[in-house]
Order: structure tokens, then C-alpha cells, then sequence
């Protein structure tokens, strides 16, 4: 799955230095962080839940971002990126 994260859409596989997810999978390999991971999974609804709350901070406070997104993300969906765009308008 570490793995996955890091070549689901990439169309030139070279480009990615093993370095990255094999770092990535020695962290989550260490005792204890399987169930933090599960737990987090496990738990997520209640991230989903807290979502109209933290748009809302967005939008009062407006914190600096610099939000990271791909086209092939096969975890943050296409819809998700454009609501940072309605929140966040893009600065040159």
C-alpha cells in the first residue's frame, strides 16, 4: 500500500527513488504503528464529520497553504481538490 501511494499514476515509474516509500514503510513498520494507522482508518468518518468545521476556519482565518494535488490521486478526489480552490483562490 506504501508502495501504491507513491506509483498509482505515474506513467514513468524511474522517476520515483525507492528511497521515498521504502523511508515511508520503515517508519510505519516500527511496533505500535500498525494500530495507529488501522486506528486512523478505522476512525475516519469522524475526520469527514469535522469537515464543515475546519472549512470554516479556512474561510475566517485564512491561513497560508500550499496544498500539494495531483490529477491521478487516488485518495484526495478531483472534488475535494476544487473545494481548496474555492476556499483558498489561488495566488499567483
Amino acid at each position: 500500500m506504501t508502495r501504491f501511494q507513491y506509483e498509482q499514476g505515474v506513467s514513468d515509474l524511474s522517476l520515483i527513488e525507492p528511497e521515498a516509500y521504502t523511508r515511508d514503510q520503515y517508519f510505519l513498520d516500527k511496533p505500535g504503528h500498525v494500530d495507529i494507522q488501522l486506528n486512523l482508518m478505522l476512525d475516519y468518518k469522524n475526520n469527514v464529520a469535522l469537515y464543515p468545521k475546519f472549512q470554516k476556519y479556512f474561510r475566517d482565518k485564512k491561513p497560508k497553504l500550499l496544498a500539494v494535488w495531483g490529477n491521478k490521486d487516488p485518495f484526495f478526489l478531483p472534488i475535494g481538490a476544487e473545494s481548496y480552490k474555492r476556499i483558498f483562490p489561488m495566488q499567483p
